[in-house]
């Protein structure tokens, strides 16, 4: 039960990895714009 559990978990957490990944570009552009302004 515990272990279904974390196996949940950690695939969840991998797909919030990649979405994190996916977006870091896009965040560090708004913050180069925010650094120009």
């Amino acid at each position: 039960m515990l272990r279904e559990g974390l196996k949940h978990h950690l695939t969840l957490f991998k797909e919030w990895k990649l979405i994190i990944l996916a977006c870091l570009p896009a965040q560090v552009s708004v913050m180069h714009l925010l650094r120009i302004i």
